[in-house]
């Protein structure tokens, strides 16, 4: 029984210390795909524009960068 209470207390130790590592991880991925959508975006307009031989803009939606862009 003392070593089931101990491996317990163990695992809940480890436990604690993942998640906060995890927490970091999520939110670098999540800065990393964004990143990566902005790039994208921005060789996709390259792109057009070669392809029309024309300007092409990306900007922003209405409410800011940080809710998304559009290739216009």
């Amino acid at each position: 029984m003392v070593e089931l209470i101990i491996a317990m207390s163990v695992l809940a130790i480890l436990i604690s210390l993942a998640v906060p590592m995890y927490n970091t991880m999520v939110a670098n991925n999540r800065a990393r795909a964004a990143a990566y959508s902005l790039v994208s975006s921005l060789t996709f307009a390259r792109d057009e524009a070669v392809k029309r031989n024309a300007a092409v803009s990306v900007l922003p939606f209405a409410t800011g960068w940080q809710t998304g862009w559009e290739v216009d």
